[in-house]
C-alpha cells in the first residue's frame, strides 16, 4: 500500500504502476506511485478551485501541458498550464475514471476536452 496517497489512489497504484498513451518522451498519462510534485513547486498565479497548494499534487500530465492533479483530502482535477485555472472533477476516483473513459472512446485526455 502507498500510504501517504489518499486512498483511493492508493488502491489504483496496487493495480496500476504508471499508464503512458503518448509514447517514449512525450507527456502524456499518469505517472507511477512517487515522486507527485505539490503545486507550491510550480511559480503561478493560480485561479480556479480554492486548494491548500501544498497539499495539492500533480500525477499526470496531458500533450499539451495540462497537469492531472489530486489533492491529499482525496479531489481530483486538472491544471490548465496556461490560465493556471484549478479545475476540480470531484474525487480522484473521479478524475481517474474520466481519463480512462477518454482513452476508451480513443480520444486523448486534456484538460480542453473537459464538458
Amino acid at each position: 500500500m502507498v500510504n501517504h496517497l489518499p486512498s483511493a489512489l492508493s488502491n489504483y497504484y496496487n493495480l496500476i504502476g504508471y499508464v503512458d498513451w503518448m509514447g517514449f518522451g512525450a507527456a502524456g498519462g499518469l505517472d507511477g506511485p512517487v515522486g507527485h510534485m505539490p503545486l507550491t513547486a510550480f511559480k503561478f498565479d493560480y485561479r480556479g478551485a480554492a486548494v491548500d497548494l501544498a497539499r495539492t499534487f500533480v500525477f499526470g500530465w496531458s500533450p499539451s501541458g495540462g497537469m492531472i492533479v489530486y489533492t491529499a483530502d482525496g479531489l481530483g482535477g486538472w491544471l490548465n498550464q496556461g490560465s493556471h485555472e484549478i479545475r476540480l472533477l470531484g474525487s480522484v476516483t473521479d478524475t481517474i475514471d474520466w481519463v480512462y473513459g477518454e482513452l476508451l472512446a480513443d480520444r486523448c485526455p486534456d484538460y480542453f476536452s473537459l464538458r
